[in-house]
């Protein structure tokens, strides 16, 4: 049987669990939106990046254009060139990126999806432990209510000059005591006192 201290024990541990799982998964919900929001920043500038590089090249031919004349288109190809490795390097590193933003987020799913899963075994140990200890605590109520019923009895054969004769008990009657029963066939047992017992 379980004592007091053992389930308060038991209850506290349960209880640090639950709140350590509890703060895991906020920790790990809390990085996942500092990755998905650092990655849309990342994202927004890269893609400001070209578009700033685009609107430049613009400019540049623009310019050769207005400069040179017929020589222009010449240049502007050149120049474009020169630009799309550059151009090329930033889109690889936003395709890694973004590989990398997805991969996070999929860690930090099944980091969330495992905390989850503890909390609910945890849950379920917690249910089954409360359920046994419910069963103990019925049991014995139920073993203390027989041994305060028996209480009188022994108390009343205590107090009563009888002895156990083999499967029965003898007692030495108050022939002058109160009769009961439903016919009145009963009399009391003289009260046990040293000059009484055998």
């Amino acid at each position: 049987m379980h004592t007091t201290n053992e389930l308060a024990g038991a209850s506290a541990e349960l209880r640090r669990s639950i709140d350590s799982n509890t703060e895991i998964a906020k920790v790990l919900l809390a990085l996942r939106t500092d990755i998905s929001g650092h990655a849309r920043k990342v994202q927004a500038m890269l893609e400001h990046d070209v578009q700033a590089r685009a609107h430049s090249e613009q400019r540049f031919r623009n310019d050769v254009l207005r400069i040179t004349g017929q020589a222009a288109e010449r240049i502007a190809s050149e120049a474009s060139g020169a630009l799309k490795p550059r151009l090329e390097e930033h889109s690889h590193a936003l395709a890694v990126l973004r590989v990398q933003v997805e991969r996070m987020g999929r860690t930090a799913r099944a980091w969330t999806l495992a905390s989850l899963a503890t909390l609910g075994l945890t849950l379920v140990a917690s249910l089954l432990v409360l359920g046994y200890v419910r069963r103990e605590l019925a049991t014995a109520r139920a073993q203390v209510q027989r041994y305060d019923d028996a209480i009188p009895v022994l108390r009343a054969f205590h107090a009563s000059d009888a002895v156990v004769c083999g499967d029965r008990l003898c007692v030495n009657v108050d022939t002058r005591g109160p009769r009961s029963g439903e016919r009145r066939q009963y009399l009391p047992a003289q009260d046990r006192t040293p000059a009484g017992r055998e």
